[in-house]
């Protein structure tokens, strides 16, 4: 028997020599000598004494050849016979040498070494970041594989010869961290890898129900097996994460077991906003001199052909950018890739409502405008006051349950035919009082409600151009409240509150047929998720045919390769092939990256984001004359015709190109300050009616749209040279009493030196140019006037700087004698943004002028003091203001303008009592015999009317010479 000797616990050295690094295994010496042999044993642990297993053990002669080696069981244990004598042992750990001793071995003895302690800790074979140890030791992670949110303990360990030991691409050490297995590629079973949990779709991969929908919204039922996360991915296409993928308030366990709803798309009720009779507009104003009132209303017949359902959005973008789209299918393969960018941000409202629009009968518009000119162009002065839109319309359920509509209002807008392309909003409209109960109304699947939309106080800039000139009309709900009920018409839902979840995990794709067809599909787009957690999108391609379940084809494009999207359900592009301008395409229309200018769309790549909105928007010519079918449909004009009203022009060449109004010298030179750009309607042969039709217009180079171009009181039609340059005659001269052009008027010297800035307006009043001694014109010095351009960008004195000065002396200033004014006037003048001071000043009052960066104007008042209003400037560079006094037999009213618009007012009982003996200062402010708040900036065109200015005149000054 053997007997057994131990010996104390071994420690790993910090250095090892190479262990058996001699020959090959030792065997019997000679033949015939008996080897005496015994037993050498022990247990390898770590430094936490854990058993090692799978280490290899070495026994060799000293510095020479292996005798034995073996690999140690799962209790770190190791036995050798081996001959008795002095021996090497060495152990390795995954091939590196970790632990060398020498021993000797007794003959018949055991010897046990006991412990042989191998410091792995910092030991890392594979370079995943975990230490052997860790990893032959394990970890123990909780998993849920049933979704019952039972959490199940699970001892996992991982190779610390391999960084990814299942090969998941993963490596050790994250899943680790993740505590996950690192031994399965599918933690919990549930059919997604551990790497698409983590990664593409942010799930937990030891949950099988990271969203915990799989009981129901209670977590009352038994989990079932659909909403299990992979199940919810492979099978529904749902977010393992959210347990309402669409945000519409039905849990994905709703939408999925109950049936019939699609978890992937919001599910909206909608709602059609449809005209339900004809618009009536009232535009008011009154004649200045008299103050008699002047309504005129009328009533604008829609033209049944050009009535329809529409993207008012998608409509808008296709007008706007018709030029640029035209461009790309004139130079690309068909069908083109067309595209369009919009700008703007996905509003709740869109996914729930249908728009319409409409444009008019040719008579209706006729009528329109003879109602106009009979009533406000019969050369009285008028001063317009503000206007009304009323319009019938009614709401259609289009959705399968009951709705209660509350707070509606509407929005209407236009197409300014002026300015190709543009659309203005006319205003708010609110529902007639009683229409629309106040509590709301319910309707029905497939009902409707009528009311009438009406706004009885739209700002007469936006209602008289639309009487003068009346265009397409388009209407969208601008806000409302939408609630869903219950068998009792109780409100159960409120569409509102789920909006804002709807835009944070959905994006909408409109798809617009150009028939009057419009579907709109709110798809989730937050299943896929990017690095940092946020929404990944999802293909249009995959949102719109199996999501929307809305059948597309694409082509490839030859000279690109990207692919071009060529039908939509039934709607499938063409192109005459006898006449190639003759087709139809889908146009896609979006906002980022692949809508710039220069990126090449390509459909099948194109990805929709929570929050964005897609529109595919179907564009025909029917005729071939360069305006798609929903333009010719917004201007008015036949689809089927070229040139609609038979002048001889296109509709395109009179909607979308128009032509240039250049007025010219004597010497023939072009005046560009005077150019600008004119449309006439393609509606109307002879559009502004003066016996010229739109072709003779053209060839001529007159305004269609002005029946008198030059403004010098002869129509076109009768008119020898209809484009002399403008005199200013447009300009509002009555009243006028000085004027002060810097740069076109003259200076000239008077008695004892003195100068003079001559008045432009032709009464006289040339104002002295006043300083201290030394002051000069023209000069550089701190007291002089720098020349400037104006606001034309016109230079050689066009306008002036003055320069303030900072050692109490007066700058030079223009003083102009009494005038007698009256206690209704109106002062005008052009200043930059960056000045200070004083504008216009009389001593005692009025004073017009700038304080830290606000207008002010300030106008004494019987019994009162000095009242004063205020308005900011409105623009970088040349700002526009008036300061106006209205005194009649009621008070005096006080109104502020900055560029063109009414920025304050303020109406007293008592009366603006005048000091006309008083003279009157430009860039100064008069106290006494002194001058303080000296203007220290640039200014041009002051001036100086005896009478009240009307918004129409403010108006008319401010796009003078069509700045």
């Amino acid at each position: 028997m053997l007997s057994k000797f131990l010996l104390p616990p071994l420690v790993l050295s910090l250095f090892f020599l190479p262990a058996c690094s001699g020959g090959g295994s030792g065997g019997s010496v000679g033949g015939s000598v008996a080897i005496q042999t015994g037993t050498l044993a022990g247990r390898v642990v770590d430094s936490t004494a854990t058993p090692v297993s799978g280490a290899t053990v070495h026994v060799c002669e000293p510095g020479g050849a292996q005798l034995a080696s073996l690999t140690t069981r799962a209790d770190g244990r190791f036995s050798f016979e081996v001959k008795a004598t002095l021996l090497d042992l060495a152990v390795d750990l995954f091939g590196i040498p970790s632990y060398q001793t020498t021993v000797f071995v007794a003959p018949d003895v055991e010897t046990d070494l006991g412990d042989v302690s191998i410091d792995d800790v910092a030991l890392d074979t594979d370079g995943d970041g975990l230490p052997n140890s860790l990893e032959r030791r394990g970890w123990t992670i909780l998993v849920d594989e049933t979704g019952d949110d039972v959490l199940v303990q699970r001892k996992v360990f991982s190779n610390p010869l391999l960084a990814d030991t299942d090969g998941d691409g993963l490596d050790d050490a994250v899943e680790f961290a993740s505590r996950i297995d690192p031994g399965l590629t599918d933690t919990d079973r549930d059919q997604l890898t551990d790497p698409d949990e983590l990664k593409r779709y942010k799930s937990n991969p030891a949950d099988v129900d990271t969203d915990g929908d799989a009981r129901g919204p209670g977590l009352t039922s038994q989990p079932n097996p659909s909403l299990l996360d992979g199940n919810e991915i492979l099978l529904s296409g749902t977010s393992p994460t959210l347990d309402d993928t669409d945000g519409d308030g039905l849990t994905d366990y709703e939408e999925i077991i109950g049936g019939g709803f699609n978890p992937l798309e919001a599910d909206l009720p909608q709602i059609s906003l449809d005209l339900n009779g004809d618009p009536s507009i009232t535009l008011n104003a009154e004649k200045t001199q008299t103050q008699q009132q002047v309504t005129a209303s009328s009533t604008l017949q829609r033209d049944s052909n050009q009535t329809t359902q529409t993207d008012s959005r998608s409509t808008q973008v296709s007008v706007e950018a018709s030029q640029k789209i035209n461009q790309s299918v004139q130079t690309q393969a068909f069908p083109p890739k067309a595209k369009a960018k919009t700008d703007v941000e996905l509003q709740f409202k869109e996914s729930l409502t249908q728009n319409t629009s409409s444009s008019w009968s040719q008579t209706s518009t006729q009528e329109t405008q003879n109602t106009y000119s009979q009533n406000f162009e019969t050369g009285e002065q008028i001063t317009f006051k503000d206007g009304a839109l009323l319009q019938a319309l009614k709401l259609r359920n289009l959705s399968s349950r009951s709705v209660l509509i509350q707070d509606v209002n509407v929005l209407a807008f236009r197409l300014n035919p002026i300015t190709t392309g543009s659309f203005e909003v006319v205003g708010t409209l609110q529902p007639t009082p009683g229409d629309i109960p106040a509590g709301g109304a319910i309707v029905a699947p497939g009902g409707e409600i009528g009311f009438v939309a009406q706004n009885d106080e739209i700002n007469w800039q936006a209602i008289q151009p639309l009487m003068k000139d009346p265009s397409a009309l388009f209407f969208e709900v601008g806000s409302f409240s939408m609630f869903e009920t219950d068998d009792f018409g109780n409100p159960t839902k409120n569409f509102a509150a789920t909006g804002q979840k709807i835009v944070e995990r959905c994006g909408l794709v409109v798809i617009d047929f150009g028939d009057g067809r419009v579907e709109r599909h709110t798809l989730a787009t937050n299943v896929e998720r990017n690095p940092d957690g946020s929404s990944a999108g999802i293909s249009m391609r995959e949102g719109v045919e199996r999501v929307a379940g809305v059948p597309l084809t694409t082509v490839v494009d030859p000279d690109t390769g990207a692919s071009v999207l060529w039908s939509v359900r039934d709607q499938v592009a063409y192109e005459d092939p006898n006449n190639k301008a003759i087709h139809g395409f889908w146009t896609v229309m979006g906002d980022g990256p692949a809508f710039d200018d220069n990126a090449v769309l390509d459909f099948d790549s194109l990805r929709l984001a929570n929050g964005e909105r897609f529109a595919l928007v179907f564009l025909q010519d029917a005729d071939g004359d360069g305006l798609f079918n929903r333009e010719e449909r917004t201007y008015g004009t036949d689809s089927n015709l070229q040139d609609s009203d038979g002048d001889g022009l296109t509709d395109k060449e009179e909607a979308k190109d128009g032509w240039a109004v250049e007025f010219r010298d004597p010497q023939g030179t072009v005046l560009p300050q005077f150019t600008y750009q004119s449309y006439p309607d393609p509606v109307f042969t002879d559009t502004d009616s003066d016996n010229l039709d739109d072709f003779e217009e053209k060839v001529l180079g007159t305004d269609p749209r002005e029946a008198d171009t030059d403004g010098d009181g002869l129509n076109d039609d009768v008119d020898p040279s209809p484009l002399d340059p403008p005199d200013g005659s447009g300009i509002p001269s009555a009243g006028l009493v000085a004027h002060f052009e810097f740069g076109s008027a003259t200076v000239t010297t008077g008695a004892s030196s003195f100068m003079f800035y001559t008045d432009a307006s032709g009464s006289g009043n040339d104002a002295l140019i006043d300083a201290y001694a030394g002051g000069t014109w023209g000069g550089s010095g701190t007291q002089g006037w720098y020349d400037l351009a104006d606001r034309f960008g016109i230079s050689d004195k066009a306008a002036y700087v003055f320069q303030r000065t900072d050692n109490g002396n007066p700058a030079q200033h223009l003083e102009i004698p009494a005038i007698t004014l009256g206690d209704s006037l109106s002062w005008a003048v052009w200043v930059d943004q960056a000045s200070s001071g004083t504008y216009i000043a009389r001593q005692g009052g009025p004073d017009l002028g700038l304080n830290s960066g606000i207008v002010e104007w300030q106008v004494p008042i019987s019994g009162l003091g000095t009242q004063m209003v205020t308005g900011a400037l409105g623009q970088a560079g040349w700002n526009f203001v008036v300061g106006v006094v209205d005194t009649n037999g009621q008070g005096t009213t006080i109104r502020l303008y900055v560029n063109g618009i009414l920025a304050n007012s303020a109406s007293f009982g008592s009366a603006f009592v005048p000091d006309d003996t008083k003279l009157i200062s430009v860039a100064a402010r008069t106290k006494g015999s002194g001058f303080l708040d000296d203007y220290k900036g640039p200014m041009d065109s002051v001036r100086i009317y005896r009478r009240v200015l009307t918004d129409t005149d403010v108006d008319v000054l401010y796009h003078e010479a069509g700045f």
